[in-house]
């Protein structure tokens, strides 16, 4: 064996093809010189790093709150932003609520009628949606729910109205990347007609 002293800069790469004397020895110098001066290696690592940043970079997440309200038809809103999508990404998501939906009978003149007859309509509602990221890997998006509509029940000479709607549990998620954002505020109601 022979040894090499501590040598700065140029001299001990040098010093280093110098023991290399036998010809097994100067192949594996010259095989390993080869594969860091290979430009395809070179770019086969840079791509590597590159892809590695670009998923630590997309983490979607909901930014700020996502708000609910309801319109004057008993309709459920819910808007949100989420980031950190990725660009030009679609991702698909659902508005979800529980509902519990009063109806009642009322006359042409919707007016309630001395014996009003009542039901209520009930259960989970999912509303669907997709949207596109756009360059800057961000949505702002919003979603709508209908209330749970009612068979007719009226007798003649009445109509159904809905009287009053609950909204529970009320969330957007993100089905494409498994986040869930719940509503602000979560549960929700309104009413329009109250008979006896």
């Amino acid at each position: 064996m022979v040894a090499v002293a501590c040598l700065p800069g140029s001299f001990a790469a040098s010093a280093a093809h110098a023991v290399a004397t036998t010809p097994n020895q100067a192949s594996r110098v010259e095989i390993f010189e080869m594969k860091f001066r290979n430009p395809l290696l070179s770019f086969a690592i840079t791509a590597a790093f590159a892809f590695s940043g670009a998923a630590f970079a997309e983490s979607p997440h909901f930014v700020g709150d996502a708000p609910t309200s309801i319109d004057g038809t008993g309709n459920l809103t819910i808007k949100w932003k989420e980031a950190g999508l990725g660009s030009n990404t679609v991702v698909n998501y659902e508005a979800r609520a529980f509902a519990i939906a009063h109806y009642q009978c009322v006359n042409r003149g919707n007016k309630c009628p001395k014996a009003s007859n009542k039901k209520d309509v009930q259960g989970p509602l999912v509303e669907p949606g997709s949207f596109s990221s756009g360059k800057n890997g961000a949505i702002n998006g919003s979603l709508t729910i209908s209330p749970p509509e009612v068979a007719p029940f009226c007798p003649s000479g009445q109509h159904e109205v809905l009287a009053s709607v609950d909204y529970t549990g009320i969330e957007i998620a993100d089905v494409s990347n498994g986040v869930t954002e719940p509503g602000t505020p979560p549960a929700l109601g309104a009413s329009w007609y109250v008979c006896p």
